[in-house]
C-alpha cells in the first residue's frame, strides 16, 4: 500500500509551525532548517516535513508516536527517507511548490514510489527545448493559457515522478522519459489520470503513472504497479501541536 496525502499551507501556518519547532523537529532537523536562507525555501521545507510526519504518524498510529520522533533526512542523491528509532523506515516521496505540498509514503521498504506537484506557471520555450523530448514540445505548444500551462508543468512533473520512484532525479537526462499525450479537458480535481509514457534503457512496464489537477498546481504520482494508493486527508491548518515535552522525545537528544 502506499498512501498520499495533499495540503496547502498559510504563512500563519509557518509562524506557528516556527514558534513548535521543538515539538516538530528533531535536533538534526533544526539544523538544516537554520541552514536555509531563503525564507520561500524554508517555509516549502518545513511545510513540507511537517506534512510527512503527519502521514507517517497517521500510518503508524498503533505506535502513538510524537511529531519529532519522525525524522525526515535525505540521502546526497536528495532522495527523502524517514527515521524511526534511530532505523530507516519504509519508502518516502516529498514534493512542494508554492503554497502546496505532497507526500507519498509505504512502509514497505520494497515500494518504488515518486510524486511531485508543480505551480501552474507558464514556461520558457528554451526550457522545454531543453529538457522536453521534440514531440513533447510540439504538444505543449499546441495550447495557450491555463492548458499550456497544465500541459508545461505535467510533462516536467511526470519526468520529476519517474525519475523519485526509480531512484535517480535529475541525474538521468529528462528526455529518456517520454510523455505520452494526454486528455487535458477530462480532467476533474481530486480524480488520478493515466499518463502514458515510455523510456530509453529504463524498466517502464513496471510502473504506472497519474496526475491530477487541483485549482492551481498539478500533481503526479508514479508507483511500481502492483501497489494500490489510500488518500488519507491532512490539513496543514488543523496540526496539533504534540502535548508532550520535547525533552521527552528521544530523536530530540541526538
Amino acid at each position: 500500500m502506499i498512501y498520499w496525502t495533499y495540503s496547502t499551507f498559510s504563512q500563519e501556518d509557518i509562524d506557528r509551525f516556527e514558534r513548535d519547532a521543538d515539538k516538530l523537529l528533531s535536533e538534526e532537523e533544526r539544523r538544516a532548517y537554520r541552514k536555509l536562507t531563503i525564507p520561500k525555501r524554508r517555509e516549502e521545507w518545513l511545510a513540507s516535513r511537517v506534512l510527512a510526519k503527519c502521514l507517517v504518524t497517521k500510518v503508524f498510529a498503533e505506535r502513538d508516536l510524537g511529531m519529532c520522533e519522525v525524522e525526515v533526512h535525505k540521502e546526497a542523491s536528495g532522495m527523502p527517507f524517514i527515521v524511526l528509532d534511530g532505523k530507516r523506515v519504509g519508502r518516502l516521496s516529498l514534493s512542494h511548490s508554492g503554497k502546496a505540498a505532497v507526500i507519498a509514503f509505504s512502509p514497505d521498504s520494497n515500494a518504488r514510489v515518486g510524486v511531485d506537484i508543480e505551480r501552474l506557471e507558464e514556461r520558457t520555450t528554451q526550457m522545454t527545448d531543453l529538457f522536453f523530448t521534440p514531440h513533447e514540445s510540439r504538444w505543449v505548444a499546441s495550447f495557450e493559457g491555463y492548458q499550456l500551462a497544465l500541459a508545461q508543468n505535467l510533462v516536467w512533473s511526470a519526468k520529476e515522478s519517474y525519475l523519485k520512484a526509480i531512484g535517480k532525479g535529475l541525474h538521468l537526462d529528462t528526455r529518456k522519459v517520454a510523455i505520452g499525450n494526454v486528455d487535458l479537458v477530462n480532467n476533474n480535481s481530486g480524480i488520478w489520470h493515466d499518463i502514458a509514457f515510455s523510456t530509453d534503457g529504463q524498466d517502464e512496464m513496471h510502473y504506472s503513472m497519474v496526475f491530477q489537477a487541483r485549482r492551481n498546481y498539478v500533481l503526479t504520482l508514479c508507483a511500481d504497479r502492483q501497489r494500490k494508493l489510500e488518500f488519507v486527508p491532512l490539513e496543514l491548518a488543523q496540526v496539533e501541536m504534540s502535548k508532550e515535552s520535547p525533552s521527552l522525545c528521544l530523536a530530540c537528544k541526538a
